[in-house]
């Protein structure tokens, strides 16, 4: 789920939900650190937070979307892969729904891992890089956010 698609997440009548900017960033950093305890590694972390972005075809003073890459690396791979297997099967208890699991399509068939928090309406993509640097990188996005009413979120991006 990403921009305005309308993916996992999104209201069943079409609608775009309406959330302040700063609670979707604070979402952004509870469902990452959720993940990332769950995930269980003591390695390296990077440190940037979650992003404002557009959502395509729409007024960029009203509707936003969060992004939030991170990695974790200095962690041997069978421990990532086991970490993975490990955040296939807890996901689900703690509100998430697996849309995916399994090698990528690259020529590297990198473990790749999808699902979605509807009631967050965010999903997150986590990816098991095996060349060096090896890492887990992690990409959580939200679906097409609408400001409340007033809230212009152009000074966000």
């Amino acid at each position: 789920m990403t921009g305005c698609s309308g993916a996992a997440g999104s209201s069943r009548t079409g609608e775009i939900p309406v959330r302040d900017v700063k609670a979707a960033r604070s979402d952004a950093r509870e469902l990452s650190s959720q993940l990332l305890d769950l995930l269980g590694l003591h390695g390296k972390v990077t440190e940037n937070g979650p992003g404002v972005g557009v959502c395509e075809g729409r007024d960029s003073s009203k509707y936003f979307t969060i992004h939030h890459p991170w990695s974790v690396y200095k962690v041997p791979v069978p421990e990532m892969k086991q970490a993975m297997e490990g955040l296939k099967e807890q996901l689900p208890e703690h509100g998430w729904k697996l849309v995916g699991y399994g090698p990528d399509k690259s020529r590297s068939k990198s473990l790749t891992l999808r699902a979605d928090s509807t009631a967050k309406q965010f999903s997150v993509t986590v990816k098991l890089w095996e060349e060096s640097p090896s890492m887990l990188h992690a990409t959580l996005g939200s679906t097409c956010f609408r400001a409340p009413k007033g809230q212009d979120v152009t000074g966000e991006y």
